[in-house]
C-alpha cells in the first residue's frame, strides 16, 4: 500500500528571480454548512469573503511575500455552500467586479453558472483585474448522488432519486485561466480524486494546478486529511505546483515534489499568501502516458499468473 504523508511546514522563501510570480491569496473562509439562506446571513458572509481578501491583500503590498514585490495578485474563495451565481447575481458582479477595480487583483471563485442547454454548472469564475470574467472552467467529473444521479431514466424509481446537492450539467472543456505569464488548470473538490482531470490541464499547458474545494459536509473526519492526500498525488504526478484552497480546511500549498507548506486548521477562518511561478518544466511520463505503465504490469501479472496455471495443467 502507497501513502501520501503531508509534511506539514512553511513554506520554504527560494524561487527562481527569473521567473514571472504571482502573489497568490488563499481564503479560507469557514462558511457553515447549516446556511439558513437569510439574506443578511448571507450578505454578513459576503462581506467576510470580502473583508479577509482585502485585509491579505493590504498585507502582501505592504510587505512583500519572500521579499517579492508584484503587481500581479490572485485571490481565490473556495467552493462552498455560497453558492454565488456570478452571471445571475448583478449584486455580486457589481460588488465582486469593484472589488478586483478598485484593487487591481484578480478574483478566481466557485460559482453557479448556466448550462448551455438551461440546466446548472458547478464553475470557476475567473474575474479580472477590470472586473470581466477572463475565464470559465465547469466541472467535467460530477459527485455521484451528489451532483447527478447515475442512474438509467429508464430504471423503475430512477427519476425520483436526487442528488443532494442538485442536478448538474458536466462540463466538457479543460478550460486554462490566465494569470499574466502563467496558465492555471483549476479543478473543483472531488476532481482531485480523479488523475485524468490534473493530467488533462498539464497536457493543456498548465503550469500551475489549483483545487478549490469544500469538505466540510462530512465534519472533522479524515476525509479532509484523504482529500489533501489526493491532491499531492496530483502535483507529484504532473511535476506541477499545487494550491489548495477551502471552505472549512484543509488549505495547503504542495509543491511539485509532494512537500505541503503553511497548512490551515480545519473549521477556523484563514488566510494564507503565497507566490507561484513556472516551476515544473515539461511533463512527466504519467503526464503524457497515463496508467499506461499500470495497466503493463496488470498484464504481465496475469501473465505469469495464467502461465502458472497451465503449467500446472500439463504437469
Amino acid at each position: 500500500m502507497i501513502m501520501a504523508i503531508p509534511s506539514f511546514q512553511p513554506r520554504p522563501e527560494h524561487r527562481d528571480e527569473a521567473t514571472p510570480a504571482l502573489i497568490v491569496i488563499a481564503i479560507q473562509p469557514n462558511v457553515p454548512m447549516d446556511l439558513s439562506g437569510d439574506t443578511a446571513e448571507m450578505n454578513a458572509l459576503l462581506q467576510r469573503h470580502l473583508s479577509l481578501s482585502l485585509s491579505a491583500l493590504n498585507d502582501a503590498k505592504a510587505h512583500p511575500v519572500f521579499g517579492v514585490a508584484s503587481d500581479s495578485h490572485l485571490i481565490i474563495w473556495p467552493e462552498s455552500p455560497m453558492n454565488f451565481s456570478y452571471s445571475r447575481d448583478p449584486h455580486l458582479r457589481q460588488v465582486v467586479g469593484d472589488f478586483a477595480r478598485d484593487n487591481h487583483t484578480s478574483i478566481l471563485l466557485n460559482s453557479l453558472e448556466p448550462a448551455s442547454d438551461g440546466g446548472d454548472q458547478n464553475s470557476a469564475v475567473m474575474v479580472n483585474e477590470e472586473g470581466a470574467i477572463a475565464a470559465r472552467y465547469d466541472k467535467i467529473r460530477l459527485m455521484p448522488f451528489g451532483e447527478y444521479v447515475p442512474l438509467p431514466r429508464w430504471l423503475p424509481g430512477a427519476s425520483s432519486v436526487r442528488g443532494i446537492v442538485g442536478e448538474f450539467t458536466p462540463g466538457s472543456s479543460y478550460t486554462l485561466m490566465p494569470l499574466g505569464a502563467l496558465r492555471a488548470g483549476v479543478f473543483i473538490c472531488i476532481e482531485a480524486a480523479h488523475p485524468a482531470i490534473a493530467r488533462s490541464f498539464t497536457n493543456e499547458g498548465a503550469d500551475v494546478l489549483i483545487n478549490i474545494s469544500n469538505d466540510g459536509y462530512l465534519g472533522p473526519t479524515p476525509v479532509m486529511r484523504q482529500h489533501l492526500a489526493n491532491a499531492i498525488f496530483r502535483a507529484v504526478e504532473n511535476n506541477r505546483d499545487l494550491v489548495r484552497v477551502t471552505n472549512t480546511g484543509i488549505t495547503a500549498f504542495i509543491n511539485s515534489n509532494g512537500e505541503t507548506f503553511d497548512v490551515t486548521p480545519g473549521f477556523q477562518t484563514a488566510v494564507r499568501t503565497w507566490t507561484i511561478s513556472k516551476n515544473g518544466e515539461g511533463t512527466t511520463f504519467y503526464s503524457r502516458h497515463g496508467d499506461a505503465f499500470v495497466y503493463a504490469c496488470a498484464l504481465i501479472s496475469l501473465g505469469f499468473v495464467s502461465a502458472s496455471f497451465m503449467k500446472r495443467r500439463f504437469v
